[in-house]
């Protein structure tokens, strides 16, 4: 035992190999972490410091002496690499880049590939045994970058291990050496400032038990854990007081609307979470839709609009909606509509809520993180204050069943969505049009589009733009939809059960790309329900009807949609039309009615409604 602490007390000390014979290709891999211009690789915990407020023990240090590279980016990223220095660690959903002399393969061809290769592997090295990770990997245009990304969220606070092997050859089918940096690490002859880097490179060496003179590359970073500020202040909403403001107006009609407004609490500190404190508070103006000649309490809905739009977007949901006598409630996200957070003269609010500061051409990404998060927060408290005093309308009788309280977002409210079921007791969500993995989501959607010039000349090339993406989403991950994804169905922060989860998405998607569908789909956990339009990997695929085929009691399904029916003919599905139309319509609305009766059933639409196939 004492044997075993003093080993584990040494560190940095590590028994030299100088007798190892590496590959001597003539293409090598790009290392060099104090490189002065470019970035070759990324992420590395090279790139951090210790400490003891972490929950890793350790944050991100993007600082010049430690990354003098970051001086030559973009303007664009000058809030980011700032913001990065608060993260506890690397992107749960980030890309990882390795970079080569002279054109290489292109690696595993698919995520099953990438599970099985022994040219490029992906460990988990924090699991026992270490778990392989599947990955996809994207070429550059000269074949001499490699952009791994992992199909699914990887674990909190857990450490991972990418080795290329002297298998993974270059263009000539030659082996691809390994740079003198990591020679030097694998030997266990570096010197500062690559001890620390050198001991962590050894142990994951000595845990994949691998052959040190068939390594060409080796990559070890530590993924962040910080979900839990957000988590924290979510588990302390129920036990808060909130009230309707005593004014309130309604409109006769059927559904009765009615606008009343909530005192909520603001968690932001300086644009972002940072602790559990409440910084301010602001009045939220809250749009409510009654059912007509029903008796209450009713079922109620909380709605999520979708990018640059508002509550009011769902007055022609909650009209269907009151016919099954349903209530439904909803407000504006931050920077929308009449939030306290709004700018009345923004012309485009989604610029403004995905951090895109076209004024000064910056990502604001502690923004964009703290709108997501606050959003989501506020829902929440509107949650909490349902169940605390569910009358809607001020006319002192309950309109709220407190039990049956569901999710309904559609495009950005989907995107939401999966925040709020993860730290609440909601029963049921639907995400209608909903993806992740932020950073695609913020640049390719239609919102920016006519932004490619401009940001091809703020970044650079595709190649240079592919690399930052990493950048990116490691500062913003702890608000990604997918990385939240994955604590809905498992890992959840709280002791209430799964929901039930309904998780349809337009094949072609202009405005939420259906590779960040997808990612979300991974995140969930989800099955993909046929008919199989796009297969994606690694999902399970299962056929309708649907019934807690989740194992745990829960109902849940990816579907993806190609066409809907209008009027006398089908026609394509869009981002815009699909929720409305009367496949989505039948999808939804039987998911949530089977919900309420206590049997959640998922159905496929195009089966039910005989919807010819799309010519």
């Amino acid at each position: 035992m004492l044997i075993g602490l003093l080993l584990f007390g040494c560190t940095n000390k590590v028994s030299p190999e100088t007798d190892i014979q590496f590959c001597s290709g003539n293409r090598k891999v790009m290392y060099d972490p104090l490189h002065p211009s470019e970035m070759w690789s990324f992420p590395d915990d090279f790139y951090t410091k210790p400490d003891n407020d972490s929950p890793t023990g350790r944050v991100v240090d993007l600082s010049e002496a430690k990354a003098p590279w970051t001086t030559n980016l973009s303007p664009l990223f000058a809030d980011s690499i700032n913001e990065m220095s608060t993260r506890s660690g690397f992107a749960r959903l980030g890309s990882v880049v390795i970079r080569f002399t002279g054109p290489v393969s292109a690696g595993p061809l698919s995520a099953e590939e990438a599970l099985s290769s022994t040219d490029i592997m992906w460990y988990d090295t924090s699991a026992s045994p270490p778990e392989r990770v599947a990955f996809s990997v994207i070429t550059s245009e000269f074949q001499n970058q490699l952009i791994l990304k992992p199909i699914k969220p990887l674990r909190a606070n857990a450490e991972q291990t990418i080795v290329v092997s002297t298998d993974f050859t270059d263009i000539d089918g030659n082996c691809t050496a390994p740079a003198d940096v990591i020679k030097d690490i694998i030997r266990g002859t570096a010197t500062e400032p690559y001890l620390d880097k050198q001991e962590q490179t050894q142990v994951a060496i000595d845990k994949l038990g691998l052959e040190r003179s068939n390594i060409s590359h080796i990559l070890t970073y530590t993924t962040h854990d910080d979900l839990q500020v957000f988590s924290d202040i979510a588990q302390s909403i129920p036990d808060q007081d909130y009230h309707w403001d005593t004014d309130i107006t309604c409109y006769d009609g059927n559904p009765i609307h009615c606008e009343r407004s909530f005192i909520a609490n603001d968690y932001l500190d300086d644009e972002a979470l940072s602790d559990s404190e409440i910084h301010n508070q602001w009045s939220i103006p809250v749009q409510i839709w009654l059912p007509k000649d029903l008796e209450p309490p009713y079922s109620t809905i909380i709605y999520g609009h979708g990018l640059n739009s508002r509550a009011q977007e769902a007055t022609g949901f909650a009209s269907r909606m009151s016919e099954l006598g349903v209530a439904v409630v909803a407000i504006d996200a931050m920077r929308h509509g009449q939030h306290p957070s709004a700018d009345p003269d923004a012309a485009l609010p989604a610029l403004d809520f995905l951090g895109l500061n076209l004024s000064n051409f910056q990502f604001d990404a502690r923004g964009l993180r703290g709108n997501f998060d606050q959003s989501a927060l506020d829902r929440l408290q509107l949650l909490a204050l349902l169940k605390q005093d569910g009358d809607l309308d001020g006319d002192g009788t309950l309109d709220v069943e407190a039990d049956n309280i569901l999710y309904y977002g559609v495009s950005l409210g989907g995107l939401m969505g999966p925040h709020i079921l993860a730290n609440s007791d909601i029963g049921a969500g639907v995400l209608f049009v909903a993806g992740g993995d932020l950073p695609v989501f913020t640049t390719d959607t239609t919102t920016i589009e006519g932004l490619d010039t401009l940001l091809q000349e703020l970044i650079g090339p595709p190649d240079v733009f592919n690399r930052m993406i990493p950048l990116m989403q490691t500062s913003v991950d702890s608000a990604d939809p997918a990385v939240w994804g994955a604590h809905v169905l498992h890992n959840r922060f709280n002791g209430h059960p799964a929901p039930d989860l309904l998780f349809p998405v337009c094949l072609t998607d202009d405005t939420v790309p259906p590779a960040t569908a997808q990612a979300l789909a991974h995140g969930l956990g989800l099955p993909q329900m046929t008919p199989v339009l796009d297969e994606v990997p690694l999902l399970e695929i299962v056929e309708a009807p649907l019934q807690q085929n989740l194992g745990d009691g829960a109902t849940g399904a990816y579907f993806q949609m190609d066409r809907i029916s209008s009027e006398d003919t089908v026609i394509s599905s869009t981002h815009h039309n699909l929720s409305h139309s009367p496949e989505g319509r039948l999808m939804a609305e039987h998911f949530l009615l089977t919900h309420w009766a206590g049997q959640t059933e998922i159905l496929n639409p195009y089966q039910e409604l005989n919807t010819p196939i799309l010519e």
